[in-house]
C-alpha cells in the first residue's frame, strides 16, 4: 500500500548519482561554467535539456536561465513562438510580421540539485507560474523574469493570432533522483493543473516530474543525432551521380512521411529545414490548395501526382528490404509541403 504524502513533506532522499555528476560535469565544461556553483550549474543543465526536448535547434543556455533573486521559485523560461525560442517583445513582433499568426508554448522549470520531490517547493512553484501570468504582479521579479512577462504580455495582446488555439503551458520540475508520485501529491499537483486551465489562458497544461533517469534520456537527446526508420516500398534506386553515394526515388506513404517530420515529444522538428530559403508561409494560396486537396476524399488520393515531391538529404543511410534508416538529414526542398502534411494529419489516410 502505498503512502499518502501531504504537500509539506518530502520523498526520495538520495544523493546525487554518478551519471548525473558526470553529465553536469560535462555540461559544465561545454558550457564553460566550471566555476559556477553546483546549483546554478544545476538549473542551467535542467535548463537546457528541458529547453531543448522543445526546441530541436541551437540556443543560448543562459537566455532561458532565470533563477536567482526574485525569480517567482521559476528558474528557467522559454517561449517558443512560431517555433522560434524568442526572447524579446521584437522577435515576437517580428515572427508575427513574417506570418500573420502565432503558435505559443511556454515552457517553466524548476530545478533542484536534492533527490527529493518536495510537495512544499512543486506548491512554490506552481504559485510562482500563477503569479507570472497576472496581469499586474504583485512580487518583485528580477531583470529576466520580467522580460519574460514583457513577451508573454506582447503575446496575449495579439491573442486573435493564435493559429491554431492559445497557447500551451508546460511545466518541468527536475531533481536528481527518482519520481515516485502517490495519490495525495498527484491530486495537489491536478488540482494545480486545472487551476492554470481554469484561467481560460491555455490550450493545454501539462506537469512533468523529471527524476534522474528522465534528466539523462533528455540530455543524451541533444548528444545524438536525428535517426529515423521509415517503410519505402517500391524505391528506385536512381543511376551513379557524382558526389552521392547513393540516391532514391519513390513514393512514401504520408503517414510514414511524418515519422520523418516528427520528435519524440510529437512536435515537427523544425531544424529539419534549416537550409531552405523560405520558412513555412502559413496558408499562402498555395499552401490553402494542399490543405484542401488533403481534405477532399475525391482528390486525396491523387496527391501524390498534384504536389511536387520533397528531397531529403541525409549523411548516413542503411537499407533493410523495405525499411530505410536516415540519420542526420535534412530536408532541402518541400518546406511547404511537410508542414501542410504536418499540420493536416487528422486527414492523411493510407490512400495518400
Amino acid at each position: 500500500m502505498r503512502a499518502a504524502i501531504p504537500l509539506g513533506k518530502t520523498h526520495g532522499g538520495m544523493l546525487m548519482d554518478r551519471v548525473t555528476k558526470v553529465y553536469l560535469d560535462t555540461f559544465r565544461q561545454e558550457q564553460s561554467i566550471e566555476s559556477a556553483p553546483e546549483s546554478t550549474a544545476f538549473e542551467l543543465f535542467a535548463d537546457y535539456c528541458v529547453i531543448s526536448d522543445a526546441y530541436d535547434d541551437e540556443f543560448n543556455v543562459t537566455d532561458v536561465h532565470t533563477g536567482g533573486g526574485n525569480d517567482l521559485a521559476i528558474d528557467g523560461i522559454g517561449i517558443i513562438v512560431n517555433g522560434t525560442l524568442v526572447n524579446s517583445t521584437d522577435e515576437v513582433v517580428g515572427v508575427l510580421g513574417v506570418s500573420g499568426s502565432l503558435d505559443v508554448t511556454f515552457c517553466f522549470i524548476q530545478a533542484k540539485t536534492s533527490s527529493k520531490f518536495s510537495g512544499d517547493q512543486i506548491s512554490g512553484f506552481f504559485d510562482g507560474v500563477d503569479e507570472f501570468f497576472e496581469e499586474s504582479i504583485s512580487l518583485p521579479v528580477n531583470t529576466e523574469v520580467a522580460k519574460c512577462r514583457d513577451i508573454m504580455q506582447v503575446i496575449y495582446e495579439s491573442s486573435l493570432k493564435f493559429r491554431r488555439g492559445k497557447p500551451q503551458c508546460r511545466l518541468n520540475y527536475v531533481t536528481t533522483g527518482q519520481w515516485k508520485s502517490d495519490d495525495y501529491l498527484a491530486a495537489k499537483i491536478r488540482g494545480r493543473v486545472n487551476k492554470l486551465k481554469d484561467t481560460g489562458l491555455f490550450s493545454d497544461v501539462v506537469f512533468t516530474p523529471m527524476g534522474a533517469d528522465e534528466l539523462h534520456a533528455s540530455y543524451l537527446r541533444t548528444k545524438n543525432s536525428v535517426t529515423t526508420e521509415f517503410v519505402f516500398p517500391g524505391k528506385v534506386l536512381l543511376p551513379d551521380i557524382s558526389g552521392v553515394a547513393e540516391a532514391y526515388l519513390g513514393v512514401l506513404p504520408a503517414k510514414e512521411f511524418i515519422k520523418l517530420l516528427t520528435d519524440h515529444a510529437g512536435n515537427i522538428r523544425k531544424s529539419l529545414f534549416n537550409d531552405n530559403v523560405r520558412d513555412f508561409q502559413e496558408y499562402n494560396s498555395v499552401n490553402a490548395d494542399i490543405q484542401k486537396t488533403l481534405r477532399d476524399d475525391s482528390s486525396k488520393g491523387r496527391f501524390v501526382v498534384l504536389n511536387n515531391g520533397v528531397t531529403i538529404v541525409a549523411r548516413e543511410l542503411s537499407t533493410t528490404r523495405d525499411k530505410v534508416a536516415i540519420s542526420d538529414y535534412q530536408i532541402v526542398n518541400g518546406c511547404q509541403t511537410s508542414h501542410v502534411l504536418f499540420e493536416q494529419q487528422e486527414y492523411l489516410t493510407d490512400e495518400i
